[in-house]
């Protein structure tokens, strides 16, 4: 994929700089040092899976995941295996469309999400973890699944493999949800996800009316859900239509979130985009048009 699309960059004579990533949060820190060069670039183009587009877009923000000041556009092109962002906005299929791009296509902003919350157990309860995300971030159940899959390969079927495995020890958590600052009853949450895309997990339509740039993320809050109701409706995850089980799903609309366990015992990890952040409390709140995208 790199290599074809190197290629044609040549033989275009077109000027680019490549980086390949060495250890994780590297491309974060690329992007950082790229934009704060007085010579920036007139635009990145994050070249791989969910992953490496996560970690790109936490580039264009600072650390305490304020914007950083540019006019350097964003581009994604996909090589992963999970491909949830890919299934949610337009992305070149191959180095000819995405050159294409380049040079002939046309710019729009898109959301950002923010998500704020308490650091692992192991780090530390003093301390915050913050992180911005391009595509969701989700609580419970689904970032168990994700630490399941430390170290692997993603995609949907070990996805769905790591939401299985999960299943056999997860717990409900009773949590509180707040919306744009109006506070919903206690829930048995099974997961949640808030979301400025529409799919997670490999494929799984977490969201299915979600947009990337109308300024609202969606909720999705999984409860009193047993083990049989998630099985027999799995299904409902990937074809879009989970949100008609609702004596089982809520869905919420909003621009600033936050979710709080009822007991100080317990320990509910969140992830953001495939990448475990850390636990509840969170918060998520969205930054309307925050990034350019060719």
């Amino acid at each position: 994929m790199w290599g074809d699309l190197r290629q044609r960059l040549v033989e275009l004579g077109l000027q680019f700089s490549a980086e390949e990533t060495r250890f994780p949060g590297h491309a974060t820190e690329l992007v950082r040092a790229a934009l704060r060069d007085p010579r920036a670039p007139a635009i990145v183009v994050s070249v791989g899976g969910d992953g490496t587009h996560h970690e790109v877009v936490n580039g264009f923000f600072e650390v305490d995941c304020s914007p950083i000041p540019t006019v350097t556009r964003l581009m994604f092109f996909n090589g992963g295996s999970g491909q949830d962002l890919l299934r949610t906005i337009d992305m070149p299929e191959d180095a000819a469309a995405l050159i294409a791009a380049v040079r002939d296509g046309t710019d729009s902003q898109l959301d950002v999400g923010v998500v704020r919350c308490a650091a692992p157990a192991a780090v530390g309860a003093a301390r915050e973890r913050q992180a911005c995300f391009i595509n969701e971030a989700s609580f419970g159940l689904s970032a168990s699944a994700v630490q399941q899959l430390q170290g692997r390969a993603k995609g949907r079927g070990a996805y769905l493999r790591g939401t299985l495995a999960a299943l056999r020890t997860h717990r409900r958590a009773a949590v509180l949800v707040e919306v744009d600052g109006h506070a919903g009853p206690p829930l048995q949450c099974v997961m949640g996800a808030v979301c400025n895309g529409r799919f997670f997990g490999g494929g799984m339509q977490i969201a299915p009316h979600a947009r990337v740039d109308d300024g609202l993320l969606s909720a999705t809050i999984v409860h009193n859900a047993t083990l049989c109701n998630i099985l027999c409706h799995i299904r409902r995850l990937y074809n879009g239509t989970i949100s008609q089980l609702t004596e089982l799903v809520a869905i919420f609309d909003g621009t600033d979130f936050r979710v709080t366990t009822t007991n100080a015992n317990s320990d509910v990890a969140v992830e953001c985009d495939g990448e475990l952040v850390g636990r509840l409390p969170a918060t998520f709140a969205v930054r309307p048009g925050a990034v350019t995208v060719r």
